[in-house]
């Protein structure tokens, strides 16, 4: 590791594995958090993003999750991640969490590319059947 740049090999891998997430299961375990849902925002991230106002009020009733719709779905953008957050809210269910618990853990094993690239695949297989 290279103590003079702000990212080290062993960092990169804990990110691209997703194994940097694992102290969050100690906020799951506390009951802080849930496994899915939407990510956790600090205040400047509030702030920053506008999700402060009353018509943001629903994303914060629900704990946050260590993955969730916009995680698994690439919301890149804030707007992106406003609207999976906004479907994951409606339809939330115990099978949806299941699904998006398991596609987490492709993205980790597999890589996200690929995963959400197999993602695409089944949902367009299952909407052809």
């Amino acid at each position: 590791c290279d103590w003079s740049s702000d990212v080290c090999s062993s960092d990169l891998w804990l990110r691209a594995t997703g194994l940097d997430e694992t102290a969050q299961f100690i906020d799951v375990l506390r009951g802080d958090m849930r496994m899915v849902g939407p990510r956790p925002l600090t205040p400047d991230d509030v702030r920053r993003f506008g999700y402060d106002g009353p018509e943001h009020d629903v994303r914060f009733s629900v704990p946050p999750g260590i993955t969730g719709l916009a995680q698994v779905m690439g919301g890149r953008t804030i707007r992106a991640s406003r609207r999976y957050d906004g479907l994951y809210l409606r339809a939330t269910s115990a099978r949806l969490d299941v699904e998006l618990i398991g596609a987490s853990f492709a993205m980790n094993l597999v890589g996200k590319q690929r995963a959400r690239t197999l993602l695409r695949r089944v949902r367009r297989a299952t909407r052809a059947s």
